[in-house]
């Protein structure tokens, strides 16, 4: 499981925003929701944040209206605390979700950019081991993100569409 190498997972996110003290985190749920509508990782995080500060029913209004996610619904059961006794099956963009998530903590500075980037590297290694079709998505979601050296570290070179014809 190449989140857990990395040490970066949605439980470590969780961490973060526990350290992050209630101020920040009631500043944080208001951003993310007035500020960010749409912003991929977004609804992920406002929800997590709504858990940190304890505010169970919003918290499973927003989770459940994220039931399409299935890295939205493995939190929904983590915090039910279902699926205690084994582990459930990791949803296929776990990784991307956790990289998305902390994108959003380091613009926030609740953790530094090579955390994301970590992230990232984590994600796009996944993606890549298993041959997934959205590797060139997240591919160039990384480098906005991250910058151009991001994609470049992980492998050999491929050219461009342009040039193969």
């Amino acid at each position: 499981m190449p989140m857990a190498c990395a040490g970066l997972s949605l439980s470590s996110a969780f961490d973060i925003l526990g350290a992050a003290g209630q101020g920040r985190l009631l500043h944080l749920k208001h951003k993310l929701k007035t500020l960010r509508p749409g912003c991929r990782g977004a609804d992920l995080l406002h929800a997590m944040v709504l858990l940190k500060l304890g505010q169970e029913t919003e918290a499973r209004i927003s989770l459940e209206a994220l039931k399409a996610d299935a890295v939205a619904r493995l939190v929904a059961r983590q915090w039910a605390g279902m699926d205690s006794t084994e582990a459930p099956e990791e949803p296929p963009d776990l990784s991307w979700a956790v990289a998305r998530v902390y994108h959003l903590l380091a613009e926030e500075k609740l953790c530094p950019a090579t955390l994301r980037d970590s992230a990232y590297r984590a994600a796009l290694h996944t993606f890549r081991s298993r041959d997934d079709h959205r590797l060139a998505e997240l591919q160039g979601e990384a480098q906005d993100r991250c910058g151009w050296g991001i994609v470049g570290d992980l492998g050999s070179f491929q050219p461009l569409h342009s040039d193969l014809g």
